[in-house]
């Protein structure tokens, strides 16, 4: 057997996808290093339906079989360069990586918990399926990852996404029996990654796996405690090991008697528990890049006994600052309502339903609108992409193809003409960000840290 001219796989890891895998499976395991490598988007339903987008889409698309919503695309093209990446239609995401939320019962009105969420792709793939009556907490335990989170939200336009920094122990402490469904997906020792990211292999060494196992099973032993009745939670993994996968569903199940497997939707996709865990089969499903369109990933799918209770949570609601009023009176179609709070001058509008998040370490709660300056407010650029174009008064319209376009997404000035005060820019309809015009001077509001590099 001749190994991947692409890899160095250590002999130990061999020997356990040996142990994993029959041996025709080995084979073409081993030869999918050199095999083409599958890239995937996920359209942004807040903002675009499928059939909208697929109208629109610039880039030749194929359905991912396990995500409605999820898509390969291939060709020179970047997506990440397009004016439609730069206004959150789309979030570019391994496919597999896409199978765990859609292996959820996520329905509107559910309360999520993205247990370990950086960068964030997840968390916006619960967003979506929660909707505006639902909410979602993203939290991870770094907060130098979390600004990718953040980041992620604010293009997505979401406004039903709290971020949190907090360890588990503090949030089952806070919110017990309190989630519908919580993600674990949960920092692994990466081997499904290993033909997408070859530098993961170096880091790998016969004692990966139990090390990770330890760190995944203090995360995960805590979470049955969020779960409400009836919740539904999600384990996945981007690695085969056993250890960190079978295994700690096993430890799950013996020790917590009221959780129990639940059915994996389109069983027939994936592969199912490593045979030595058979009695899982049902509820496990074993993503290897040999067998499907994707990179290696494991998830698990268990329920809360009990019944899932109606919730009786209700809008909370508070006037806004005066110079918000004021703002909204010159500028809005719509008249927005909710909880408004306000943090050292910055004001955001709370999601619909939430929890009383005091005492803990909050990067985010809800929908940034801007902020307070000498008595004026001035928009934020989270605000701007949560808007939709027919919602603010003094608007641009260009297309994807527009010369001008580009150079707003860079950051340099434009000759517009118009009334005085902000203009919302838009590609096809679709806002991307402020501007403002002041005495007939253009003032690009473009945040800098996202301007347009390179041209599509």
């Amino acid at each position: 057997m001749t190994h991947s001219k692409q890899m160095n796989l250590p002999e130990a890891y061999l020997e356990q996808m040996k142990q994993l895998l029959m041996p025709s499976d080995y084979e073409a395991y081993i030869q999918s290093f050199d095999a083409c490598k599958y890239n995937g988007l996920r359209i942004n339903t807040q903002k675009i339906s499928v059939d909208d987008f697929l109208k629109i889409s610039p880039f030749e698309l194929e359905p991912i079989p396990w995500t409605r919503d999820g898509f390969y695309f291939s060709g020179e093209k970047q997506p990440t360069k397009h004016p439609y990446y730069f206004a959150g239609l789309y979030y570019i995401q391994e496919p597999s990586a896409m199978a765990p939320v859609a292996l959820f019962d996520i329905s509107e009105g559910d309360l999520c918990l993205d247990l370990c969420a950086a960068p964030g792709g997840k968390t916006l793939q619960m967003s979506a399926r929660a909707g505006l009556t639902g909410f979602v907490v993203s939290n991870d335990i770094s907060g130098s990852r979390l600004m990718a989170v953040v980041r992620n939200i604010e293009i997505f336009g979401l406004k039903n996404v709290v971020v949190l920094c907090e360890t588990v122990e503090r949030l089952k402490g806070r919110f017990n029996g309190a989630f519908d469904v919580v993600l674990v997906d949960a920092p692994c020792s990466g081997e499904g990654m290993f033909r997408k990211e070859p530098s993961l292999i170096k880091h790998w060494n016969a004692e990966s796996n139990t090390a990770f196992a330890t760190k995944q099973w203090d995360i995960v032993r805590h979470v049955p405690d969020l779960l409400a009745d009836g919740g539904c939670l999600g384990y996945s993994t981007c690695t085969f090991s056993p250890k960190e996968n079978e295994e700690i569903i096993e430890r799950l199940l013996d020790q917590n008697a009221d959780l129990e497997l639940a059915e994996i939707p389109n069983r027939e996709l994936f592969s199912e528990a490593y045979s030595s865990f058979s009695r899982l089969s049902k509820g496990i499903a074993r993503l290897y890049p040999h067998l499907l369109k994707g990179e290696g990933h494991f998830a698990a799918k268990l329920i809360k006994s009990g019944k899932r209770k109606e919730k009786f949570l209700k809008p909370k609601y508070s006037e806004p600052p005066e110079a918000f009023r004021a703002f909204q009176e010159r500028y809005l179609t719509c008249h927005l309502e909710g909880r408004f709070y306000e943090v050292q001058d910055k004001l955001y509008l709370e999601p619909n339903q939430t929890f009383d998040f005091s005492g803990l370490r909050v990067l985010r709660s809800g929908w940034y609108l801007g902020q307070v300056v000498r008595g004026k407010f001035e928009p934020s650029q989270a605000f701007a992409m949560g808007l939709k174009s027919d919602e603010f008064k003094q608007v641009v319209y260009m297309k994807s193809q527009d010369r001008d376009l580009i150079r707003y997404l860079k950051c340099e000035t434009l000759d517009l003409k118009g009334e005085e005060g902000y203009h919302l820019i838009c590609v096809d309809g679709y806002p991307l960000g402020f501007c403002r015009l002041n005495k007939g001077v253009f003032k690009n509001m473009y945040p800098v840290s996202w301007r347009l590099i390179k041209e599509f």
